[in-house]
């Protein structure tokens, strides 16, 4: 098998896809539905941690795409996969980071526990979507080419179609102001884990992409 790169959610082997493929729908048949977290105060979402569940989502989305839409090689699922993951890679951290932040504020020292069942869950959810949804290795080719054509800050200011992602886990928060959040972190998981990158660890990169200081698209 074709060696992974190391990105926030990693880019697909050719040789890999199919396997994979047989092990999600392994996954969809054993797993239990998950619900998604409450809806209380303490549980509300800033603009931006909306915003950074729907591109979580997006991910999600891409990846099982990419995994179950094999018997339609002409939409080159996996391809374009890959060219997100290593094109907007630092965008996707970002993001990635808000979000990990708002579980860590929401769950304290048990946010792993509870960021590894929402990520099973959207690939859940996903995977059932293959089957339940014949258009839908078309409809995520098109978010694709749209988000490749439009180029950096594509993800990162969420201009893609959203219509697509289920409902953010809690109401936003009443108010309006802003938080702080971590720096980007540079760390990046393995696909069969499917986590976000780790923020108990420094970063590898100085360098910064943080969505909080980008006026904020209105999370729906």
């Amino acid at each position: 098998m074709a060696k992974m790169l190391c990105r926030p959610t990693p880019p697909i082997s050719r040789f890999s896809a199919i396997s994979k493929v047989h092990r999600v729908a392994a996954l969809c048949a054993a797993l239990i539905v998950f619900a998604w977290p409450g809806e209380s105060h303490a549980r509300c979402m800033s603009t931006q941690e909306a915003n950074a569940e729907h591109v979580r989502g997006l991910q999600s989305a891409l990846m099982v795409a990419a995994l179950k839409c094999v018997h339609r090689p002409e939409l080159k699922s996996f391809e374009r996969y890959n060219s997100i993951i290593t094109q907007f890679d630092r965008e996707l951290i970002a993001h990635s980071n808000v979000l990990q932040a708002y579980f860590r504020r929401v769950y304290g020292s048990k946010h792993r526990y509870h960021i590894n069942k929402y990520v099973t869950r959207l690939a859940n959810d996903f995977s059932l979507r293959t089957f339940e949804t014949p258009s839908f290795c078309d409809e995520m080719s098109d978010i694709a080419n749209t988000i490749l054509a439009d180029g950096e800050g594509s993800i990162l200011h969420l201009r893609f179609d959203r219509s697509f992602l289920p409902p953010n886990s809690a109401n936003l928060c009443a108010s309006k102001k802003s938080r702080d959040f971590p720096a980007l972190n540079g760390t990046v998981p393995d696909l069969v884990s499917i986590h976000m990158p780790d923020l108990d660890k420094p970063a590898k990169s100085k360098q910064v992409l943080d969505p909080s200081v980008v006026p904020p698209m209105p999370a729906e």
